[in-house]
């Protein structure tokens, strides 16, 4: 649950931090309606960070809209 940090892990948290989430949760939902996401197979993913993980580079992704 707190391996990633945007809005605190405490008892303080954020204030918007529900609503952010419903948000990138209804964002991502029609993402996944509309695109199909396919990872890159050249290279390797190298993981990076200090606070929170990430990959070091992002993640090549190629698109490709549904019909």
């Amino acid at each position: 649950r707190f391996h990633y940090l945007p809005f605190g892990g405490s008892l303080r948290l954020c204030v918007g931090a529900r609503f952010v989430t419903g948000e990138a949760l209804t964002i991502l939902a029609y993402w996944l309606r509309q695109w199909s996401f396919m990872p890159v197979l050249s290279g390797s993913v190298q993981m990076s960070g200090m606070a929170t993980s990430r990959l070091a580079g992002g993640l090549p992704l190629i698109l490709e809209e549904r019909s």
